[in-house]
C-alpha cells in the first residue's frame, strides 16, 4: 500500500487506495457486509462459552454449599413458609443439577449449530474470493471433537 500511495499522482487515487485498504481490513476482520453473519456467530459462540462458565460455576457452588442437603432446621431449598424441621432434614435442596444435563445438552446443540455455521461460512468465503487462509481456518476449526460419532 505504501508503494501505491507514493506512486499516486493525485488525491483521488490516494482516496481510492485508502478505501480499498479499509475494505480489505474489514474483510479480514469479518466486518464486511457479506461476512458479518460469521462474525455474529463467533460472538454468539463466545457468549455461549461465558454462559457455560456461569452454569458450571453455579452447579459447582450449589454442590459445594450443600453436598448432603440443607443444614438441619434451615429453610434452604424449601418453599417459603415450610418450617417443619423434619421435612427440612429430609428434603434435598433445589439444585441446578435438576436441569444441568438438559442445559448442557442445549448448549452443546447451540455450539454444534454455531460452529458448523462458522466453518461452512469460512469455507464459502474462502472459495468465493480465492483466499486460502479462510479455508485453512475453517479446517482448523472443524476439529474431530466437533464431529458427531457415526
Amino acid at each position: 500500500m505504501r508503494q501505491s500511495m507514493t506512486a499516486a499522482t493525485d488525491m483521488d487515487t490516494m482516496v481510492t487506495l485508502h478505501e480499498e485498504h479499509i475494505s480489505e481490513l474489514k474483510s479480514h476482520c469479518l466486518l464486511a457486509e457479506k461476512t458479518a453473519p460469521i462474525y455474529q456467530a463467533i460472538l454468539a459462540l463466545l457468549d455461549l462459552a461465558v454462559h457455560f462458565s456461569d452454569v458450571q460455576a453455579q452447579a459447582t457452588d450449589e454442590k459445594r454449599t450443600s453436598p448432603q442437603g440443607p443444614e438441619p432446621g434451615s429453610n434452604h431449598g424449601l418453599g417459603e413458609g415450610d418450617n417443619n424441621p423434619d421435612r427440612a432434614q429430609t428434603k434435598q435442596p433445589i439444585l441446578v443439577h435438576n436441569n444441568y444435563g438438559q442445559r448442557l445438552t442445549e448448549m452443546r446443540q447451540q455450539f454444534d449449530d454455531l460452529s458448523g455455521f462458522v466453518v461452512s461460512g469460512l469455507r464459502t468465503v474462502g472459495r468465493a474470493n480465492g483466499k486460502a487462509y479462510w479455508v485453512m481456518l475453517a479446517e482448523k476449526l472443524d476439529w474431530p471433537c466437533n464431529k458427531k460419532p457415526t
